[in-house]
């Protein structure tokens, strides 16, 4: 057990052994077991909890292989998740470690001790990635592109809020902001106003050339 609590190790083997078994729960639950023979340590516990959060991962990209668009990046969004969770609190405790600020790699673990573990590190991961969700969305986007029936979900969105609004006319780049319902409706607000404009302008210069004919009309009739 000892040479698990290498971090990239333990990291390895919780991620492969969850692959393998593809279910965390039951992961946790193997590591629960043997930790009742006192073997387990928190330099051991910890990383493989690391892992078993990355490893956790694979029933959902499994599952993702023959969906579609969104389907691919909610997956590939579960992934980079537990990649970036593990690198930060892996950095975060052995950085607290090498600087002698935690003691903790000695402590022996029981069923208990890493329940609260793997509980506080899922709580706090999520917190920790929460406030970049949408970084990862634009960045699931960028390398898994949108399949023709999301294209298509996304042009009828752009004519729903166009119908709604009256505008006929509205460039191809909106249909890139249809996944977001109000900047959508900003742009075609911003369509409309600038279409009133040109209305307005098209309106002023027809009156002008009337204004023009007319007055040669009547200077050639007088």
């Amino acid at each position: 057990m000892t040479s698990f609590s290498h971090p990239i190790v333990g990291i390895l083997v919780g991620a492969a052994f969850t692959a393998i078994l593809q279910s965390a729960s039951a992961a946790v639950g193997i590591l629960q077991a043997l930790s009742m023979t006192g073997a387990i340590q928190f330099a051991v516990a910890f990383p493989m909890i690391l892992g078993i959060g990355i490893g956790s991962s694979a029933p959902v990209l499994l599952s993702a292989l023959g969906a579609k668009s969104n389907g691919k990046r909610t997956a590939l969004m579960y992934l980079l998740i537990e990649l970036i969770a593990a690198i930060v609190f892996a950095a975060l405790y052995y950085g607290a470690e090498a600087l002698s600020l935690l003691h903790l790699g000695s402590l022996v673990m029981d069923p208990v001790l890493i329940a609260a573990v793997n509980s506080g590190y899922r709580v706090l991961s999520v917190m920790a990635v929460l406030p970049f969700n949408r970084l990862l969305i634009h960045l699931t986007e960028r390398i898994i592109r949108a399949d023709k029936d999301a294209i298509h979900e996304d042009v009828r969105k752009v004519m729903d809020v166009c119908t709604a609004n009256g505008v006929w006319k509205v460039g191809f780049v909106a249909v890139q902001d249809a996944k977001d319902r109000r900047k959508l409706e900003r742009y075609v607000e911003r369509y409309r106003k600038k279409k009133v404009r040109e209305d307005a302008r098209a309106a002023a210069k027809a009156a002008r050339a009337a204004a023009k004919a007319a007055a040669r009309s009547e200077k050639d009739s007088g």
